[in-house]
């Protein structure tokens, strides 16, 4: 079984790469993986999508509330951002789920890099990066699957600007969070 499910999601991973380099929607994600875990329901908890428009909102909103420099810096090297959650209902089996290889393949011929796989007993991770022509980091996508919960975010924006302010601000915190 654990087999079985393995060769179904780094099989089934081709068509959730999106032709102009965009990373497969947190529902794309969701299906695909109810498709090749048996037993296994996904239910949406949350889903937040800010784009230009709600995101200025939320900068006007922060200013007018005194938030400290940093968290105002941060908000505006942000250009959209979505998060999905989704609980996990079913008996999920970390162990039998293969790291996403063609996934990785498939993102890579769109410039996206993995920056990051995590796998411990009791969660995944998978984190790729996508640097635009100068070398900057524009675009962030993470996938985190744990036994209770998936999570999936998608972050566009100055995301080297807002990793070099949280080494520069905490350099012991940001290595530390590393592990």
């Amino acid at each position: 079984m654990r087999r079985r499910a393995a060769v179904l999601i780094v099989a089934g991973l081709p068509w959730l790469v999106a032709c102009d380099g965009e990373p497969p929607s947190a529902s794309q994600v969701r299906a695909h993986l109810e498709r090749s875990l048996p037993g296994v329901r996904f239910h949406q908890e949350e889903h937040i999508r800010l784009g230009r428009f709600s995101l200025a909102l939320v900068r006007g909103l922060v200013r007018m509330a005194g938030e400290d420099r940093q968290t105002r810096q941060t908000l505006g090297s942000i250009r959209r951002v979505e998060v999905a959650t989704y609980e996990v209902e079913g008996s999920l089996d970390l162990a039998g789920i293969a790291a996403p290889r063609d996934l990785e393949r498939r993102l890579a011929e769109t410039g996206w890099q993995p920056m990051v796989r995590e796998r411990d007993e009791d969660s995944l991770t998978w984190v790729f990066v996508r640097p635009d022509e100068d070398g900057s980091i524009r675009n962030l996508y993470v996938v985190a699957l744990d036994p209770a919960e998936l999570t999936v975010v998608d972050l566009v924006g100055r995301i080297d600007e807002i990793l070099a302010r949280a080494v520069a601000d905490d350099p012991d915190a940001f290595i530390g969070e590393l592990g």
